[in-house]
């Protein structure tokens, strides 16, 4: 059963993913932090790490099909929260995690260096920092406190390296969890009707044919 080589824990740090990747020595390899200043998301975005919320990185080998591998991710982290918290946390393509009110309270990040997956979570456990208004998954949080990011982050990790899904769990599972299944979407200047996800985790979407889109930022309509 795959374990935990090294959890690393530090009170602050400007970003726990550039210290895994400049740190990187081999392993399954965890970077938890108290504090993040200088957190960031998809495309560079600041992600304001909030107190008391999770913000960590860690190490981990490709799937079966390497691309799926961010949205297994969200889908082991969203069964985490189910068991431990019997929390219902909801999908959004292709990287965010939202509350049971379809709000934005985290998001991943994944980056392969030289063949590893370095994974960034961000995850507002409280919301006590102001963030700036979102139109569509306004930012909000899990509204837990009262528990150990460290530990917390650390039984996240030891959760995804025991429980890794093969493609057609992660698509099934991933499906089941989206909020926005069979809405009309706008994925940068593409609309029509997100119906899932294709081989490679790439959305699905119909607008007259079914049109395949690997990256870009959603947006819903209806």
């Amino acid at each position: 059963m795959p374990h935990i080589t090294q959890h690393i824990h530090l009170a602050t740090i400007d970003s726990t993913q550039n210290y895994l990747r400049d740190n990187f020595n081999g392993g399954n390899v965890l970077v938890s932090t108290g504090e993040q200043t200088s957190g960031f998301g998809r495309q560079g975005k600041l992600w304001i790490h909030q107190k008391e919320s999770l913000a960590f990185s860690f190490t981990l080998k490709p799937g079966e099909v390497a691309t799926l591998t961010p949205l297994e991710v969200a889908v082991l982290i969203s069964d985490f929260f189910k068991k431990i918290f019997s929390l219902e946390l909801k999908l959004k393509w292709p990287n965010d995690l939202l509350n049971e009110k379809g709000e934005k309270c985290g998001g991943i990040l994944i980056q392969n260096i030289d063949g590893v997956l370095m994974v960034g979570v961000g995850i507002n456990l409280t919301l006590g920092r102001p963030i700036k208004e979102r139109t569509f998954y306004p930012a909000s949080s899990l509204k837990i406190t009262r528990v150990s990011v460290r530990n917390l982050s650390r039984d996240i990790y030891e959760y995804i390296l025991k429980h890794r899904l093969n493609p057609t769990i992660i698509k099934k599972s991933w499906a089941e969890k989206c909020i926005h299944m069979d809405a009309t979407v706008q994925i940068d200047k593409l609309t029509g009707v997100f119906k899932g996800l294709g081989p490679m985790g790439e959305a699905l979407v119909f607008n007259g044919e079914v049109v395949s889109v690997y990256s870009g930022q959603l947006s819903p309509l209806t």
